[in-house]
């Protein structure tokens, strides 16, 4: 795996809130924004220098450590580029059906999927939900989320999902609330949004993290500033490459 950057930090929304007013607000990028190579998302070769933490890193999984407990990324699903992301926990994909099995005609997936890492802490059995986003609109309040839960937890609990999954759609599955979720579209272009949330043994909210990706066939995206760096370069070789033709016709 490649890893490139410098954490940035990202202060959009309230580090703490309580569910109840939690679930009202839309979902907003919210976290530590860097490389994480200790996260896997139990897949070797899942692109880990992108990834958006919780604020702080007060979730561990032993007190002897200030280790982020929670993070969110986007990839591509399988062989493919990175996708390109503005620095800041929003990441940029295209429309389309996976040609990769078990996709297909009758079952969609997109070509892009989300991965969740959970650092459960020792003697912390906190509650951790994973908000998903269906629905293309922008804005959409985290209400309107469906929700996978886990816990109360103290172990290592990782992976990374596509929203073609039937078990996401499928309100029949224990412990998935879906508020009348239809299929989704992987053809919809618009804005998806995701999070992460640690919930005590109150029902407070203890933690976040949260990332967001536009779907956009027309690939009028942001660079991050990698990208920027190797356009810069390859525009500086142009340029040479340019003055040296205009001399050999002036000889």
């Amino acid at each position: 795996m490649r890893i490139r950057g410098i954490a940035s930090v990202v202060t959009l929304g309230a580090a703490l809130l309580t569910a109840g007013t939690a679930q009202a607000q839309a979902i907003t990028p919210t976290g530590v924004f860097g490389p994480q190579p200790t996260m896997t998302f139990a897949g070797d070769g899942i692109p880990n220098h992108s990834v958006m933490v919780n604020v702080g890193g007060t979730l561990v999984r032993d007190g002897s450590k200030s280790l982020p407990g929670m993070g969110l990324t986007a990839h591509q699903r399988f062989v493919g580029p990175d996708l390109l992301n503005n620095g800041n926990g929003i990441f940029f994909a295209m429309p389309g059906i996976s040609a990769n099995p078990p996709s297909g005609p009758s079952d969609p997936w997109a070509t892009w999927n989300v991965g969740f890492y959970i650092d459960g802490g020792v003697g912390r059995p906190y509650t951790y939900k994973l908000f998903y986003d269906f629905d293309p609109a922008s804005g959409n309040a985290q209400s309107g989320h469906g929700v996978v839960e886990f816990g109360p937890l103290t172990t290592l609990v990782q992976g990374s999902w596509n929203m073609g999954m039937n078990f996401l759609d499928n309100p029949a599955i224990p412990g998935v609330i879906v508020p009348g979720f239809p299929s989704f579209d992987p053809n919809a272009q618009g804005q998806y949004t995701f999070a992460l949330v640690a919930f005590n043994g109150q029902g407070i909210e203890s933690g976040r993290t949260a990332i967001q990706v536009n779907v956009d066939n027309s690939m009028n995206v942001i660079p991050e500033p990698s990208t920027y760096a190797l356009m810069a370069t390859g525009l500086v070789g142009l340029v040479g490459i340019a003055r040296r033709r205009n001399s050999k016709n002036l000889a």
